[in-house]
């Protein structure tokens, strides 16, 4: 071999390696499409004997990308999501809500009210509340009843007047009577008095030719319709009143019993204590103007007063 033989063979290029095989990517699944579970992993073989190699795997093809596969809608939900058209993003939710149109089969649910809460709308706001009270500045009065039943006793006489509408004796009274308040300081009732008015006499012959004297008493008995009372209350259990009332009676006369109409005034004063929370003990003083047949009689009375309050 020749020198120039040598240095050609000992300066010649080594060849170029081959390109490696690019691998392919691996198939991206659509947003649709459902990804198929993975297969689970068998158990290896128990038996003895030896398992046989693994053939070679394939060296893989150089391909393009795959093109994704649309899946058809599995669902309710995307049949309505792909049938619903998209709202103007600029809309506020109120008019997107009412542009959706109802889904199929169910219907629409009714617009939302752009108002307030429940019975706030257009209404003015309530003031703000009173400063709390000290309950020691707070004025405690008793309790004094709304209805009353009372009695009295007492005694009168005549202090002027013409007969018969003047008596003319001193006497006892009794009287009874019905009111109710109409008000912590105002009362309107009833009632009915009756008392000896006057006294007579005439002279009688006897069997045996003798004077005989017989004396007869007169009774008036009136009926107060109405009757006010006036009340001055009190914290305490004193309570002074006045009363003012009318009356219509009638008159008997004595030894005939003869019956006359009576028409009468009354007008007097006095006071009540409270025994308890439904009882009164009280003094009146009081003055009555009697009239009978066209005669006029004056007279002053006063008694004792008790009450029942409920």
């Amino acid at each position: 071999m020749s020198l120039p033989l040598v240095l050609a063979i000992t300066v010649a290029p080594e060849p170029a390696p081959e390109p490696a095989p690019v691998a392919a990517p691996e198939p991206v699944p659509s947003a649709g499409a459902k990804t198929p579970p993975e297969p689970a992993p068998k158990d290896p073989p128990t038996s003895d004997t030896p398992s046989a190699p693994a053939p070679a795997e394939a060296s893989p093809s150089v391909a393009g990308p795959p093109t994704p596969a649309t899946a058809p809608p599995d669902s309710e939900a995307d049949t309505d999501a792909a049938a619903t058209p998209s709202a103007n993003p600029d809309d506020p939710p109120e008019a997107t809500e009412e542009a959706a149109p109802a889904k199929l089969g169910k219907p629409a649910p009714p617009p939302r009210s752009k108002q307030g809460a429940m019975g706030t709308g257009g209404q003015t706001p309530l003031p703000a509340a009173p400063a709390p009270e000290d309950p020691a500045s707070i004025r405690a009065t008793p309790w004094r009843g709304r209805f009353e039943l009372d009695f009295q006793v007492g005694a009168g006489g005549p202090i002027g007047g013409r007969r018969p509408g003047v008596g003319t004796v001193v006497s006892a009274f009794g009287a009874v009577g019905f009111a109710a308040r109409l008000h912590p300081m105002v009362a309107l009732g009833v009632g009915a008095t009756t008392y000896i008015h006057d006294s007579g006499q005439r002279t009688l012959v006897g069997v045996d030719g003798s004077d005989v004297v017989e004396q007869g008493l007169g009774r008036v008995t009136l009926f107060d319709v109405p009757a006010l009372r006036v009340f001055w209350p009190a914290a305490k259990r004193i309570e002074p009143y006045g009363l003012v009332a009318t009356s219509l009676g009638i008159r008997r006369e004595p030894l005939t019993g003869r019956g006359s109409f009576a028409v009468g005034v009354r007008a007097a004063g006095g006071v009540d204590f409270w025994l308890g929370s439904s009882f009164t003990l009280g003094a009146e003083l009081g003055y009555r103007a009697l009239f009978i047949e066209r005669s006029a009689g004056h007279a002053m009375q006063g008694g004792l007063r008790f009450a029942l309050h409920w």
